[in-house]
């Protein structure tokens, strides 16, 4: 019985925890960028009367807020442009080639 058990912990646990696990709709030989693996893509920018805002990893951003040593500067309709020069677009590892 113990054995079984150990076999399941083998087996089991690092699917559970996510490692390993690849996105089958992405081609054999993908590697996110680096942007998404940071955890700094822009996901998404909402608008509002009191401003807009950016959902930058998971994490909802504003003008003046900080992502890494660079602050928000400007947030458009499709991306946002940071202190440091940068661009974060929505969509980048689509429309990018």
């Amino acid at each position: 019985m113990w054995r079984i058990i150990s076999l399941l912990c083998v087996f089991v646990g690092p699917v559970l925890a996510g490692q390993g696990l690849k996105d089958p709709t992405q081609p054999g030989n993908y590697s996110a960028p680096a942007a998404a693996r940071g955890g700094s893509q822009l996901k998404s920018i909402i608008t509002s009367p009191n401003g807009n805002y950016a959902v930058v990893g998971d994490k909802l951003l504003s003008i003046g807020d900080s992502i890494g040593s660079a602050r928000i500067v400007a947030i458009g309709n499709d991306s946002i442009r940071l202190s440091d020069g940068k661009t974060l677009k929505l969509f980048q590892t689509i429309t990018e080639r």
